[in-house]
């Protein structure tokens, strides 16, 4: 009787060792299901965050920056093309479109220079590398100067959209 006893509780410490190996498994699978849970839930805190920010800054970007204001703008509402102008007149629109990329050029700055922790880093070289020309051919006084800042412009925003579309995929 003494043997059945001893063969009764070896089997019930196997039966507790084996239980206490399964447990150990499903709690260090369930932990490792949590944490994936946790980076996955952080991760899209993060993006949403990301696209109420970037929602804001492209609405703060139209907002100091509207059509009117815009170098773009500002071309194709010139008569510089127009051969009856008399060089006075040229020298004037010259001159309004001067004042328009002086202040164009630096709200799109201004509003890049706050924003773009907000873009992916090819987003960001592209638009360093247009900075890079732009202030290239501003030093040489290359009149290009002026379609570099289009360029920012349309890139800048383009970006800004792109971005969002991205965020708002995922």
């Amino acid at each position: 009787m003494n043997d059945f006893y001893m063969q009764l509780l070896s089997a019930g410490v196997v039966v507790a060792i084996v239980e206490g190996f399964f447990s150990i498994f499903l709690a260090h699978r369930n932990n490792k299901l949590l944490l994936n849970q946790q980076k996955s839930e952080h991760h899209f805190e993060i993006q949403k965050t990301q696209y109420e920010q970037l929602t804001k800054a492209y609405e703060i970007l139209m907002q100091e920056l509207p059509e009117e204001k815009k170098l773009s703008h500002a071309f194709a509402n010139s008569p510089i093309g127009s051969s009856e102008l008399k060089r006075s007149e040229i020298e004037s629109q010259l001159g309004n479109i001067g004042t328009v990329a002086a202040e164009e050029e630096m709200i799109l700055y201004k509003h890049y220079q706050k924003y773009e922790y907000l873009l992916n880093d090819s987003q960001i070289k592209e638009l360093e590398k247009i900075i890079a020309d732009h202030d290239e051919k501003a030093q040489e006084q290359d009149p290009m100067w002026l379609l570099t800042i289009v360029q920012f412009e349309e890139s800048y925003a383009q970006a800004i959209r792109d971005r969002l579309s991205e965020l708002s995929k995922i």
